[in-house]
């Protein structure tokens, strides 16, 4: 091994926090770890851990999100278990999330911080005298649970993941495996949290790895508001067989411990033999591909919606099916339908849009009397006893309609046809879910960057023409 080549310490990407004003947090947890159960941190761990755990003047995180991205076997879960010790034995937390793509990827840290408390009489003097020590094993629930209850729980990410007490801290290992619904579901329990945090650690971004790029976009943009994040990235033309790169960005290659950097380069030798020249680039030389577009992302990606446009398309109009929406500012009503066609396939459109309630109201009900239909509208719309003639859904229905929706743009031989409305494709665009129940999604409005009426009332009109149009229907609500 040649000696004149270092690891850099410190990252090619960085965004910090503003207003950090202590990093005391950081430096107590490093020596915990290495004083405590001799987790001893390099260098570069050691700067990561203390800039996740740097606190404002007013005691609060500096970063509300913290990412590490760095290329495999550089020992970020080292990183992750130094800060699960400190959080849950010294800094108060109560309840902590950790989370991973897969079951075996969650049970190994499982396993490695079992170890690490196993091995300090200190920490297990505060592990209950139970049959299980506080290890709690049962696959897929894995979790450490103090003699006072404090905690630490492994997931593999799911979309209802997050069901559940409010945790103080959410760790997302293997992030570029991460989506949106998986994120949705753990997130929002940390509203009830004034200080908690979201810590991200992954190798780099492949082109699906939305979230991960969306993180990354956010440090690149350097306005990325409460975020630490540290990058160990090669220029996107390094060459993968210049061993000199290498170190460039695998920060753990540092001199010291020869025998185990020996193996490490051993094992990336064999898999840039193994590996094709795209994946070792991203997972060893940290060179991030281009992310997918908008275009090709989200529940409904725009190349497949465009995909479906047939300029000609019309509906039966005795199999038909309307519902009216507005956006959350309520400064938009839109009326869509959704009709079946001649050759079974589904037809979806805009009937009418109106910023006026008053008169989105008189157009819905002149429209539902012609068709001799029911206008379908959520529950928490306001809009059923203005209408003449008017049925809610249910929220799980609305998940229901959702859900068949998106599936009936996939496949082989999708169902939706329509006609291209700039309006509908705009609202797709902006469009993102959010978990509903065991599994289910539904349409998320307050997160979403503009208005999606046009999407939501299709979907209930879909929904609606699904199921049927019995003679005396049940009334059923959608939100």
């Amino acid at each position: 091994m040649n000696d004149s080549l270092i690891a850099s310490q410190r990252p090619t990407l960085l965004h910090l926090p503003p207003d950090v004003a202590d990093f005391t947090i950081g430096d107590i947890a490093v020596e915990f770890a290495a004083e405590v159960c001799g987790l001893r941190l390099y260098d570069w761990q050691a700067w990561c851990l203390r800039n996740i755990l740097a606190r404002r003047t007013d005691g609060n995180w500096a970063a509300r999100d913290s990412g590490m991205e760095v290329p495999r076997q550089n020992g970020k879960n080292s990183v992750l278990e130094a800060l699960e010790l400190y959080l849950i034995f010294l800094g108060g937390a109560k309840h902590v999330v950790h989370s991973a793509h897969e079951q075996p990827t969650a049970e190994m840290h499982f396993t490695r911080l079992r170890t690490l408390i196993e091995s300090s009489d200190e920490l297990m003097d505060e592990m209950p005298r139970t049959h299980n020590g506080g290890f709690h094993t049962a696959n897929g629930k894995e979790r450490i649970e103090l003699a006072d209850g404090r905690r630490i729980v492994f997931k593999t990410r799911t979309k209802s993941a997050g069901r559940g007490p409010s945790p103080d801290a959410i760790v997302f290992d293997e992030a570029m495996e991460l989506d949106a619904r998986a994120l949705g579901a753990l997130t929002p329990s940390l509203s009830a949290r004034r200080k908690a945090m979201l810590v991200f650690t992954s190798s780099s971004p492949y082109e699906d790895s939305q979230q991960l790029h969306r993180l990354r976009a956010r440090a690149l943009g350097g306005e990325g508001g409460r975020l630490f994040y540290a990058a160990w990235n090669s220029e996107p033309d390094a060459d993968p067989r210049d061993e000199a790169n290498w170190f460039r960005c695998n920060p753990s290659l540092e001199m010291g411990d020869e025998d185990r950097i020996g193996k490490q380069i051993d094992a990336m030798r064999a898999d840039l033999d193994t590996m094709t020249p795209d994946t070792f680039a991203v997972d060893h030389l940290g060179i991030p591909q281009e992310p997918l577009s908008d275009r090709d992302c989200g529940p409904i990606p725009l190349t497949t919606w465009d995909s479906l446009i047939d300029a000609t398309s019309t509906p039966d109009s005795k199999r038909c099916a309307i519902a009216l929406d507005t956006n959350p500012d309520r400064t938009w009503f839109t009326l869509s339908m959704a009709g079946e066609r001649s050759d079974g396939l589904i037809h979806c459109e805009i009937t009418k849009s109106h910023p006026d309630k008053a008169s989105a109201i008189a157009m819905a009900d002149d429209i539902a009397a012609k068709l001799d239909l029911p206008v379908v509208v959520s529950e928490t719309s306001g809009l059923a006893d203005d209408l003449v003639n008017a049925v809610t859904m249910k929220s799980g229905e609305q998940a229901l309609a959702t859900s068949r929706l998106i599936d009936a743009t996939r496949g082989e031989a999708p169902l939706v046809r329509h006609r291209g409305e700039p309006a509908m494709r705009r609202s797709i665009e902006m469009a993102q879910t959010k978990p509903y129940g065991d599994g289910g999604v539904v349409w998320s409005r307050r997160t979403t960057s503009g208005d999606i009426s046009p999407l939501t009332a299709l979907t209930m009109a879909f929904g609606r023409l699904s199921v049927g149009t019995d003679p005396a229907p049940t009334p059923f609500v959608v939100f």
